[in-house]
């Protein structure tokens, strides 16, 4: 069972003989066991593992984590071994041991001695900690692990190191390398809802709420909830279905959604970036609005009626549609916004941007995709010195009249490219990255998501190879890119919702940026430069990088 508290729970059991056994495992199976990370709900006993028991001198706590803050496996170990962490952390915080493991290196037999030391092991037992450590961590390295957990690590009488108990969470961007892994996935463990979702392609995630939430982009997805709460209200999931609102992909959110019988209302929050949202943009909102109204209507489920939906689509409305804005606290009358005057105004002369202005000469790293065609000619007709692109095999080609080149070497050599934009599929995106900086480049923009953490964090330790004043600045990966409004877009932003001024916009999620950008261009505000670093786990650094260059601008005003 996927929950940590079995024991307590009552989901171990000491047996003492064969027909003891047969008793535990009929009364276990098809039970229900409550944890306290199961929920009032509880999780049903399908599998009973059996395995002889060990005279136990004493228990250890061992973990091993990627850590977000370092970019690295940290190493987590306390003598206070048969507790959870939480409780360990609160109770017993100076029994825990800490250790970084340099992915370059490695974990060193003389980290492995420290920790085992730190823990207070005998002499005779420390080789065999060494031993398990190294293996933990050869595990956590070669099957793209996430978390590797044992609890109890235990040390017998007989100065033997054993885990009795662990649990392994893995990298589901890497499990095409792994599929022995993928197949051990157990679905019964899993919320069925967000099973089904993943299916689908859809992120999803539960909640306890009655208001359904239909959103594109992860962080307008939070905002839109904490909107909710903070007008009272309950949110019923989490859904981000992506950054492609198609009729089809919101039909499929719409079943899903109204499959929970506690939904009473949906709200939906659709960002349609590729043309101004009055006009519905170039999916139009008509398109989204007759899927909802389709699956939508009154229905009745579990066993009450409830309204759902509207009669007519056109209800559905864009997200800066103008009877949706508040000002001052109350929604502005005759459906427009109050006018105001601002000190920050749009200026057309202003030079002030970082990271990519007018000088810049941009190549396309897998330019002959279907989506890397669609925004190169988004940029070139945004204005954007795009260059050149790179595809290995196809050199010599060309995309709406952009040469092709077998690599960026070649790339850079031929146009004194600077910077560069991937689109490259997950397994090799990292590569093309390295790539990037090995040819001189100095800024990359990379859209890819579903990049192995693992590949992320080498990308990293290879950029740092180089000296700082010529190392190549990563925006990325999972992310919209940047724009410097009235300059150069590197991206999938829509140029149209920016005017050019001088407010700085630094955000991990893209629809919330543009939204941010939209509500700014309302007012009258311009940007100066616009940086979407992405949410992914290896982003965490260049938020400081970005910061500190809008700092180094003659920017007044950042906006996070």
């Amino acid at each position: 069972m996927h929950a940590g508290g079995r024991g307590k729970a009552g989901g171990v059991k000491l047996c003492n003989s064969e027909s003891e056994i047969y008793d535990a495992c009929d009364d276990m199976f098809g039970r229900k066991l409550v944890t306290h990370q199961t929920g009032p709900e509880g999780k049903g006993i399908y599998r009973v593992y059996v395995e002889s028991a060990v005279p136990i001198e004493s228990e250890i706590y061992l973990g091993l984590v990627l850590d977000r803050s370092s970019q690295r496996v940290m190493i987590v170990a306390s003598s206070e071994g048969g507790m959870e962490i939480e409780e360990i952390s609160a109770d017993r915080p100076d029994s825990i041991v800490r250790s970084i493991v340099e992915p370059a290196a490695g974990l060193q037999e003389f980290q492995a001695r420290e920790i085992a030391f730190d823990l207070g092991l005998e002499p005779g037992q420390v080789q065999h900690m060494v031993r398990t450590l190294q293996g933990c961590y050869r595990a956590f390295r070669d099957l793209d692990a996430t978390m590797v957990e044992i609890n109890p690590l235990v040390v017998t009488s007989d100065n033997r190191v054993m885990a009795l108990d662990a649990k392994m969470s893995f990298d589901d961007n890497a499990l095409f390398r792994h599929p022995q892994i993928a197949e051990l996935r157990d679905k019964s463990q899993e919320d069925p809802r967000e099973s089904r979702a993943a299916d689908r392609g859809l992120s999803y995630v539960g909640l306890d709420g009655n208001i359904g939430c239909i959103v594109n982009g992860a962080g307008l997805a939070m905002a839109t909830m904490d909107t909710i709460k903070l007008v009272g209200g309950e949110p019923a999931n989490f859904l981000d279905i992506g950054g492609g609102a198609s009729p089809e992909r919101v039909a499929k959110a719409f079943r899903l959604v109204l499959s929970d019988t506690k939904v009473q209302a949906v709200l939906v929050n659709i960002f349609l970036k590729h043309q101004p949202l009055r006009l519905g943009g170039r999916r139009r909102c008509a398109g989204p609005a007759r899927a909802g109204h389709r699956h939508s209507g009154d229905c009745a489920s579990g066993g009450h009626q409830c309204r759902r939906g509207s009669k007519d689509p056109r209800q559905i409305r864009p997200a800066n549609h103008p009877r949706h804005h508040i000002d001052g606290g109350r929604r502005a009358r005759s459906g427009r916004m109050a006018k105001r005057s601002y000190p920050i105004h749009q200026d057309e002369g202003s030079e002030m941007s970082i990271l990519l202005d007018r000088d810049s000469r941009v190549i396309v790293q897998g330019i002959t995709g279907r989506m890397a065609r669609f925004h190169t000619k988004d940029m070139l007709e945004y204005g954007t010195n795009v260059v050149g692109g790179v595809v290995p095999g196809k050199g010599g080609q060309t995309v709406d009249g952009v040469p092709v080149f077998d690599t960026v070497k070649q790339a850079v050599e031929a146009t004194n490219a600077n910077a560069s934009l991937v689109f490259v599929p997950p397994p090799f995106a990292a590569d093309s990255i390295m790539e990037a900086a090995d040819a001189g480049i100095r800024y990359c923009v990379c859209i890819t998501d579903g990049i192995p953490a693992q590949d992320m964090i080498r990308v990293k330790r290879y950029m740092y190879r180089y000296p700082k004043d010529k190392r190549m600045v990563l925006t990325g990966p999972n992310c919209a890119g940047t724009i410097s409004p009235g300059k150069a877009l590197l991206g999938i932003m829509p140029g149209h919702i920016y005017l050019t001024g001088n407010v700085g916009i630094i955000g991990r999620s893209g629809t919330l940026g543009y939204e941010a950008a939209a509500q700014l261009k309302e007012r009258g505000i311009g940007v100066s430069t616009s940086v979407g670093i992405g949410g992914d786990q290896s982003t965490a650094h260049r938020s400081a990088i970005s910061c500190s260059g809008l700092n180094r601008t003659r920017t007044p005003t950042s906006l996070r």
